[in-house]
């Protein structure tokens, strides 16, 4: 589901997708449990959003999640445990945000994370 440059300001309960591209719009915020009814997501994209930040619960219920793309927020910090329920979560890019060397931001090793884009070198395996 393509809903680029829309008016959306948040994030609820959605269908069953496969791939929501919800960038360039307004969202500035992700509802905890906002993807439960969706398990089967393996590709989200909320990037050039006004993201400031993710509830560590944002993202529970995305089981298949491989791929999330985050960049181009305005995001500051990221909690420590945001994606720790994001089992085969393969790329994560959270460039062009806001976040500083002080909030370096750890990925737990359960992962499949192989690749991370970021403006400089704030994630490490935990």
């Amino acid at each position: 589901m393509k809903l680029e440059g829309n008016i959306l300001s948040s994030v609820e309960n959605i269908p069953h997708l496969r791939y929501i591209d919800l960038q360039n719009n307004s969202i500035r915020y992700i509802l905890p449990d906002s993807f439960l009814s969706t398990p089967d997501i393996a590709v989200l994209s909320l990037k050039q959003n006004k993201l400031i930040f993710i509830d560590c619960s944002s993202f529970i219920g995305l089981l298949h999640l491989q791929v999330l793309i985050l960049s181009d927020n305005n995001m500051k910090a990221v909690k420590e445990n945001t994606f720790a329920n994001l089992k085969e979560l393969a790329l994560l890019d959270m460039s062009l945000n806001l976040i500083s060397a002080e909030n370096v931001l750890s990925v737990p090793a359960e992962t499949s994370l192989i690749t991370v884009r970021s403006d400089i070198s704030l994630l490490c395996c935990a």
